[in-house]
């Protein structure tokens, strides 16, 4: 299921719940009404975020646990605290970071250029591309590096753009990282954290 769930091209997850089918009949005849709401390949691309899991909500349930049970009044008074330390917590850490993009979308990125290796571009012309893998079986894939898009859809439903762009980056000696959206960057967290939360 995980499988089915992570992958963001539509043929790869159709191939994924055959595999499910095969299994388990009644568990594919579960997942597929409606895969909308759990499997990248359905996801719709304006968000720019492929999460799958509800971790942030259940981290912050966990500290606020005990306050839960509390007054109102109490209860919201813990949670201002919290989220004060909290913020001034993530404007310390940051300040202390040297780079421009974040650590965790950097990681990402440098992913995915480790793959784009195996990757090998056809130039059609201006910003489009045809990558194939360089074993020569598997998919291909259209990169249009003007719009953002690859066919993959990783780099439209993330904006970190995907080996199949990097590799199409690297053909034309463009900087993947300039491909990298403001809001992923230093100075984007800097401006998140800012303000203060009052005594």
């Amino acid at each position: 299921m995980w499988k089915a769930a992570t992958t963001t091209f539509p043929q790869t997850w159709e191939k994924e719940m055959q595999e499910i089918k095969k299994l388990n009949v009644e568990a594919f005849k579960h997942l597929i009404n409606p895969p909308r709401y759990w499997s990248r390949p359905r996801f719709k691309t304006n968000p720019k975020c492929d999460a799958l899991v509800n971790n942030m909500s259940e981290a912050f349930n966990s500290v606020i646990v005990e306050a839960r049970g509390k007054s109102i009044i109490t209860m919201l008074e813990e949670i201002r605290v919290y989220m004060m330390e909290k913020w001034a917590a993530n404007r310390n850490k940051i300040a202390q970071f040297e780079g421009d993009i974040l650590p965790r979308i950097q990681k990402k990125l440098d992913k995915e250029s480790h793959h784009s290796r195996n990757r090998l571009p056809s130039w059609s012309g201006e910003h489009l591309f045809e990558v194939r893998s360089i074993s020569g079986c598997g998919e291909k894939f259209s990169v249009n590096l003007q719009a953002y898009e690859c066919s993959c859809r990783k780099w439209m439903l993330t904006r970190i753009p995907c080996c199949h762009a990097i590799s199409c980056m690297n053909y034309m000696n463009l900087d993947p990282k300039e491909y990298i959206p403001q809001y992923f960057r230093k100075a984007a967290y800097e401006l998140v954290y800012a303000p203060l939360i009052y005594l």
